[in-house]
């Protein structure tokens, strides 16, 4: 049996011509219909094969004439009697007028075969270049931290161990049958998959080069390694000195990080000193800002994210103490920053609970320590300066700002009161009102 040549094979288009036995005005029509196919089926991502497919049960790659017009009027396809007559003479190829090759009609109006060829061909050409990033999400289980040295590595360890309850020993014991403290490298590493700790070549590397057996080449001490790593949860040997001294262990990351300068750290505290001073003046609540980015409760916000929730309160940052501020903060991926441990340390009410009174300002130096936090930061009871003022008074104030200016205060209230109690803190209530202008 002969092979029809396709459209698509590199021939002459003489040659394609005289076996099909068209003319040349013919042909060039017959390009112009199976382009503008191509160019619908394409549009409508409609896949016309297995519509054939459920005429042809034998799998032949023909069917009638009439079932290949019905699919054609299906989809809008059917051209008029001229066009239809020269699209029968190329794909009646068996000498009669009544089997149509559906087969290679699909090759050529198809383009989803050659769009999938194309891709899996990329695909599998993107594994030859081991630099290329197109194949990114493929290896994204491949670890590649570098830690900075043995502490920052268990830093590392000791926290995953601490969030998910793990006992490293568990897992590698089982590999030291004679209990002699000793195991094989590949077994070190087996052991802390099963725990379902990765370890890059730079970590893994580390712990053999500095827990190697005494006796033993190819063998590491883990043992010693487990004990490190169990400091997390108990100190060794507690129960032969209970006076003895518990250190708190090293959990800070700093793989790849470059440590502070000096000029970064005194911006950040000197940022940190300008935004007491701002949250005192304004009684802000900034915390609720943040809440509105912090869904989750994960304590972290991104970098960009923080800036905003600064600046809508109305403190604004040079691009030098922006840098400074998120590095001092920036959280152990370095992709977020820690905005809680930033409030803790601009915290308006920690000076007054210490009894540290550098930060009040000097028109309060004459009023009693025990005033500051009632009367100047949470509002509450009387102020001490100048005569009470009416209550009937103010609410009437407050009652004609409303009404001129339109507002609903419950809008303004009740995204401070998630569970709809009907009470908010004293400080959050300033705050609505401020809010309100």
């Amino acid at each position: 049996m002969f092979k029809v040549p396709s459209v698509t094979e590199n021939t002459t288009l003489a040659a394609r011509r005289k076996f099909f036995d068209m003319t040349e005005e013919e042909y060039a029509r017959l390009e112009e219909l199976l382009s503008m196919y191509r160019s619908l089926i394409y549009n409508r991502r409609v896949l016309l094969k297995p519509l054939f497919e459920d005429f042809d049960r034998t799998k032949v790659g023909h069917i009638s004439k009439n079932q290949f017009l019905r699919i054609l009027t299906q989809f809008g396809l059917l051209p008029d009697k001229n066009d239809l007559n020269i699209i029968l003479k190329r794909y009646t190829d068996k000498g009669n007028l009544d089997e149509v090759n559906y087969y290679d009609f699909c090759k050529d109006v198809d383009r989803y075969d050659e769009d999938a060829k194309q891709i899996s061909k990329e695909h599998a050409d993107a594994f030859k270049d081991p630099n290329n990033t197109r194949v990114g999400k493929f290896r994204s289980t491949i670890k590649n931290d570098m830690p900075n040295d043995l502490n920052d590595f268990f830093a590392k360890i000791r926290r995953i161990c601490k969030e998910k309850r793990i006992r490293v020993s568990e897992f590698l014991k089982d590999f030291d049958k004679l209990r002699s403290g000793g195991i094989t490298n590949t077994q070190l590493r087996l052991g802390f998959d099963m725990a379902g700790i990765q370890l890059s070549d730079a970590e893994f590397n580390l712990l053999v080069l500095n827990y190697p057996h005494e006796s033993k080449e190819g063998y590491v001490r883990w043992r010693d390694i487990c004990d490190a790593i169990d400091e997390v949860f108990t100190t060794k040997y507690l129960e032969k000195n209970p006076w003895g001294d518990v250190t708190e262990p090293n959990l800070g990351l700093n793989y790849g990080k470059k440590p502070l300068t000096q000029e970064e750290v005194a911006i950040a505290q000197k940022v940190i000193r300008r935004f007491t001073s701002f949250a005192r003046g304004t009684r802000l609540d900034i915390k609720q800002f943040f809440k509105d980015w912090d869904r989750l409760n994960r304590n972290k916000v991104s970098p960009k994210q923080f800036r905003q929730v600064l600046a809508t309160v109305g403190f604004l940052l040079s691009e030098s103490e922006y840098s400074a501020i998120v590095r001092y903060y920036q959280s152990d991926d370095d992709h977020e920053v820690k905005y809680v441990d930033f409030i803790n340390d601009t915290n308006i009410y920690k000076d007054l609970q210490t009894g540290n009174l550098t930060h009040v300002p000097h028109h309060t130096s004459n009023v009693p320590v025990e005033n500051h936090y009632q009367s100047i930061y949470l509002g509450l009871g009387t102020s001490n300066y100048g005569s009470p003022v009416d209550i009937n008074i103010l609410m009437g104030k407050i009652k004609n700002f409303i009404k001129v200016n339109q507002l609903r205060p419950e809008d303004y209230f009740k995204d401070f009161d998630v569970l709809r109690k009907g009470i908010i803190t004293s400080n959050k209530f300033r705050g609505v009102l401020s809010k309100m202008k």
